[in-house]
């Protein structure tokens, strides 16, 4: 649902973005965070309209992708956008894996849904980046999004290897999500062996990893996935990004 704020005698349209959340509850937090501190805006009014749906039943993506586990959750992403489409003209999912349904999700809603994995790539081509390394969950890796993007702009894709993996997942599921201390030496590791393989830059590539981004001081060689997601909503649905986070935008 679009609406018009005036000011100084100017009309402004804005758009009413729609979150589908939950996947997790701290990365929907984080995302909406993002928003308000990259929007440039001297009063409510210009901040964009959000409404959030954090809906924590939504099934696990990676268990279903990977064949663990049989509850599929598209169904309910559906429904969770269906709900939203009554009051707002597009869609965000922060959540990179739950990205393997969103071709299908726009398609059936009828309603735009921001790529977050696109963005991501667009930013890196424009940047000059030809080799990049991605830390994200099993689901994410599997379903290919990223490799799909990047390797469309002949950027290269690094991975960790299986145990830096399985490490990877122990962050996400038993640190960020569980609400517990993130071991930073086994995340900056990682990181490492990716940059000594040649990754110019490291994609945070899993909405719970931005979170480490919110809470620890790491370089200019991350990049968060949610941060051009973030970038990407405000300035589409109608607000003014912060000089900062321009870069963001093609």
């Amino acid at each position: 649902m679009s609406f018009v704020l005036t000011m100084e005698g100017m009309e402004i349209s804005m758009r009413t973005l729609g979150v589908i959340g939950g996947m997790g509850p701290g990365a929907t937090a984080y995302f909406m965070e993002r928003i308000v501190d990259m929007t440039q805006a001297e009063n409510d009014g210009g901040h964009i309209p959000v409404l959030v749906y954090n809906n924590t039943k939504i099934p696990d993506r990676t268990g279903y992708i990977l064949g663990v586990s049989s509850e599929n959750p598209y169904p309910e992403l559906l429904r969770t956008g269906r709900i939203l489409k009554e009051h707002c003209d597009c869609i965000a999912l922060p959540c990179a894996t739950a990205h393997v349904f969103r071709d299908r999700l726009q398609k059936d809603l009828k309603l735009p849904v921001f790529d977050m994995i696109e963005e991501t790539a667009v930013y890196l081509k424009a940047q000059g980046i030809t080799c990049a390394g991605l830390l994200a969950t099993d689901g994410t890796i599997e379903g290919g999004c990223f490799q799909k993007s990047l390797g469309d702009r002949d950027i290269e894709i690094l991975l960790p290897d299986v145990q830096q993996q399985q490490r990877i997942m122990e962050l996400i599921y038993g640190g960020i999500k569980a609400g517990r201390a993130v071991d930073m030496e086994v995340f900056e590791k990682i990181a490492k062996s990716l940059k000594a393989q040649g990754a110019q830059a490291i994609i945070l590539g899993c909405t719970e990893l931005s979170i480490i981004k919110g809470r620890h001081k790491l370089d200019d060689s991350f990049l968060d996935s949610l941060e051009v997601l973030a970038a990407a909503v405000i300035t589409e649905c109608g607000a003014v990004l912060k000089e900062e986070y321009r870069r963001f935008i093609s």
